[in-house]
């Protein structure tokens, strides 16, 4: 009778602490952005559609657009390639991203123009767009260390485009 009860109580335990799992509100794992346009916010597991759509978003809109990290950001390590709907983009050692069409980002964009949103590899905020990035504690490093060389900036900002930075969890300095 003791082994019946024992028994009982763990497959109890074992449901409740399933039940605990499934019902407690879950951080998206792995997200790396979320971009906001009036109030509407729009979640993303890749950096760099994340960060494509938030310039689509501020070009084709005119409006202010709201690009916060949810994780540190760093650049691709080597050179490679890397597949987004069927496309292929080369990218170098160092970049943050490469230009990709729109319809390429998924969110039922159908237009295969491209979208400027990476300078040799450095983030680039366009002429016409205007973003706010909130670090929200996190960082934006292009890992190339104490090196100086061309092209070497973290972002790039456009004649006639607008940044703004701000960290509403700042953890370090900007």
């Amino acid at each position: 009778m003791k082994k019946r009860i024992v028994s009982l109580i763990l497959c109890i335990m074992c449901l409740i602490s399933t039940f605990v799992i499934v019902t407690v509100p879950a951080q998206a794992a792995g997200e790396t952005s979320i971009v906001t346009l009036d109030g509407q916010q729009f979640s993303f597991y890749e950096f760099r559609t994340s960060w494509s759509y938030a310039v689509y978003l501020a070009r084709t809109t005119g409006r202010e657009v709201i690009f916060k990290l949810c994780q540190d950001y760093y650049p691709w390590t080597s050179s490679g390639s890397i597949k987004f709907n069927g496309t292929k983009y080369k990218y170098s050692k160092y970049d943050f991203g490469v230009d990709m069409r729109a319809c390429d980002i998924g969110m039922g964009l159908a237009s295969t123009d491209k979208i400027d949103a990476f300078d040799d590899g450095a983030i680039l905020v366009p002429s016409g767009a205007k973003i706010t990035i909130d670090l929200n504690g996190f960082c934006l490093d292009r890992r190339e260390g104490s090196k100086t060389r061309d092209d070497g900036e973290v972002i790039n900002v456009a004649s006639g485009g607008t940044l703004t930075i701000i960290d509403h969890e700042s953890r370090n300095d900007i």
